[in-house]
Formats: structure tokens, C-alpha cells, sequence
């Protein structure tokens, strides 16, 4: 999705950290034996779709003290 070399690994690094969190909140759910709601799949949304924002557009995202 990203094109900017400059931006891609923090890109990449915020999307892993993502992914721990949903994991962590997932194992919540289970524990207290909750549904897991489901969110976001790819047929919400199309792929194929033209672009809506140049990479730049991203960068206030990550501002983020941790990155």
C-alpha cells in the first residue's frame, strides 16, 4: 500500500504492534467469554479501489512518542 521507503518501516512496525494489541484484547474476550466482534474484512472494502491520500497524509498517525 505504502510507496515512501522513508515511511514504510515505521508503518510496518505500528501494524505489528497492532496486531500484539488485537491478540491481547482478543485473549480478553476469551477470558471473559465474550464474542469476538469481527471489525473490518476485505469485504468491506475494495482493494482495487484508487487511492485516496499520498503517503505524507499518514505521517501525523505516527506521531507517537514510542515509535
Amino acid at each position: 500500500m505504502l510507496e515512501d521507503e522513508d515511511i514504510k518501516p515505521i508503518a510496518e512496525k505500528l501494524y505489528q504492534f497492532s496486531k500484539q494489541n488485537i491478540e491481547q484484547i482478543k485473549q480478553i474476550y476469551v477470558k471473559e467469554n465474550h464474542t469476538i466482534p469481527m471489525g473490518f474484512t476485505d469485504e468491506d472494502v475494495d482493494v482495487t479501489a484508487p487511492r485516496l491520500f499520498a503517503d505524507t497524509y499518514f505521517w501525523p498517525f505516527f506521531n507517537i512518542k514510542w515509535i
